[in-house]
């Protein structure tokens, strides 16, 4: 991926939204299209080299994009959130005309951290409910004496809350649609340099297509100008749907 430049912060409060860690973000009082002009003057020096200077604000009506689904993007213990991870696009990818949601951050966190809140945030629901019911089911059949009656079994309650927050993303997808995302690294070309550009002029556009936008924030993320254009670009074009969760 790039190196990001730092960004100095602003004392103006006309573009700093309110935020709440762990729900969407409050943008009442926040004018994304006060400051119109900020996607033109996105940052553009690490493009350079690529020849590039054009930010691409829309795509095709019927043009697909690549989008990673959710068992891919927590597979490996955080393996794809490595710089260093040798990824082919096509591999950890499907064709999709929308992402269920951007994934906003930055690359100095640790990517099983990342991993874990992803897992959090979408199978924890499940995790939670599958372990009530089975721990009703383990304590009737303890009743009736087909479980040992004595403090063993209730690890079993504990196995099952791992295994569903776990592998439920997975289960998931046995049944119905999986949860597509954007990830910069796997969803644009990181190989060849004119497609890379091309993608990451395009992030404007492919936030467009997002429903949500999922920061996942570390004290690092406003010092990346990367990560506050994600942000504004977003939040021009509608001011719900975003969610900020610490790593």
């Amino acid at each position: 991926w790039l190196k990001q430049p730092s960004m100095a912060t602003t004392s103006d409060p006309s573009v700093s939204p309110k935020v709440s860690l762990g729900a969407e973000v409050e943008t009442k009082n926040f004018d994304a299209k006060a400051v119109p002009n900020y996607i033109s003057t996105a940052p553009r020096s690490n493009l350079a080299s690529f020849g590039a200077s054009e930010i691409f604000e829309d795509l095709d009506a019927e043009a697909s994009v690549r989008a990673s689904p959710l068992g891919i993007v927590t597979s490996g213990c955080g393996r794809h959130w490595s710089l260093k991870a040798d990824i082919e696009v096509e591999d950890v990818t499907v064709s999709s005309q929308y992402y269920d949601a951007f994934l906003s951050h930055e690359w100095g966190s640790s990517g099983f951290l990342k991993v874990l809140t992803i897992l959090m945030i979408y199978n924890l629901r499940a995790a939670t409910a599958f372990t009530l019911l089975s721990s009703l089911l383990f304590g009737v059949l303890r009743v009736y004496e087909i479980l040992p009656d004595d403090e063993s079994t209730v690890v079993l309650g504990h196995g099952v809350f791992f295994f569903v927050i776990t592998f439920w993303q997975r289960i998931r997808e046995c049944f119905k649609k999986p949860h597509l995302f954007f990830v910069d690294k796997l969803c644009i070309e990181q190989k060849d340099a004119k497609a890379k550009a091309q993608g990451i002029l395009s992030l404007a556009a492919y936030l467009k297509r997002s429903k949500s936008l999922l920061i996942l924030w570390s004290p690092q993320y406003f010092q990346r100008l990367w990560c506050t254009f994600e942000l504004v670009s977003f939040l021009r074009e509608q001011d719900v749907g975003v969610r900020i969760m610490p790593v």
